[in-house]
């Protein structure tokens, strides 16, 4: 990244652990193929590690007017079908906007969600999920940080700074006990 670059982030928090991180996204047709940048409609996205590819529901498809770029073999948890391949813009709440992004379309079977998005977004950024304290907090930042965030690393150093303050502890109460 250059020192003009700017990263921009979002942060969703949750008073409860969350088996799925369901945020409002906007949806174009890509600017790409209709040469100006068209109004967004917002959508519920699910972030979804597990699936290489991003896929909208054929509601959405309808709703924005697109046609298929082509066809491809979309294989899900339950079922293997022919799925329309649509190209789309995506407005993440951070600010950034994804352009030109090959979608599937298919039924996700996922409440009231309209998106999957998946690591075809995903590795594009640095992204982190937190359950501390019974709530859950999913961030998110684009394009990646410089460094790598290691969770390992961060567990190592805690682990060492609690080993130190508990030999200290250990030591001031021996040097009472004498």
């Amino acid at each position: 990244m250059s020192s003009k670059d700017t990263y921009l982030a979002f942060t969703e928090r949750y008073k409860k652990p969350v088996k799925e991180f369901e945020i409002p996204i906007g949806l174009s047709p890509a600017s790409a193929l209709v040469g100006t940048t068209p109004a967004a409609i917002t959508v519920k996205a699910i972030w979804d590690t597990g699936a290489t590819c991003t896929v909208i529901n054929p509601s959405v498809q309808k709703n924005l007017n697109l046609c298929a770029v082509r066809r491809a073999i979309a294989m899900g948890v339950n079922s293997i079908e022919h799925a329309d391949v649509v190209a789309i813009d995506i407005n993440l709440p951070n600010g950034s906007i994804v352009k030109n992004v090959l979608a599937l379309v298919a039924d996700i079977n996922s409440g009231g969600s309209d998106v999957l998005i998946g690591m075809d977004i995903i590795t594009l950024s640095d992204s982190a999920i937190s359950s501390t304290g019974g709530e859950t907090v999913f961030s998110f930042v684009m394009p990646p940080l410089e460094e790598i965030v290691n969770l390992h690393n961060l567990a190592v150093d805690a682990n060492r700074k609690n080993n130190e303050i508990f030999l200290v502890i250990f030591s001031s109460a021996y040097l009472i006990c004498l």
